[in-house]
């Protein structure tokens, strides 16, 4: 086996010579001057290459049918922010002064003084000496 592959490799090379002493290119080579080249024959993978399809036109309807991610707010227009955020303030100043006149009433109903934490107190004091 090694030595008609080696046979084969001198009769390239002696062809390459004559190739290169003469401008004409022999027609007929013959097939074992291939076999020792025959491991260096790669053929790339090709797969199965992309075919575009048509989309059917119900498919594409459907798909064009889909709102958007946000709703136009055309006919409906929106409260002034500044507006919106004194009101929301009012409203929070209002809840807690109801709060604290109802902790307050239910406080001396049940006959107790209200306990605070230092820090409470701390604050109690303070805004007491402001007025």
């Amino acid at each position: 086996m090694m030595h008609n592959k080696h046979r084969n490799f001198e009769s390239i090379q002696f062809l390459s010579k004559k190739l290169n002493a003469s401008t004409s290119v022999p027609q007929n080579i013959p097939n074992t001057l291939h076999e020792p080249f025959r491991a260096l024959d790669f053929k790339m993978a090709q797969g199965k290459l992309k075919i575009k399809s048509k989309v059917p036109d119900n498919v594409k309807a459907k798909k064009k049918s889909k709102g958007s991610a946000f709703t136009k707010r055309n006919n409906r227009p929106t409260k002034a922010k500044k507006k919106f955020e004194d009101s929301h303030k009012l409203k929070q100043i209002i809840t807690k002064t109801v709060n604290k006149a109802v902790e307050e009433d239910i406080r001396a109903q049940a006959g107790s003084k209200p306990t605070l934490s230092k820090a409470q107190q701390a604050v109690a004091d303070y805004h007491s000496k402001k007025e």
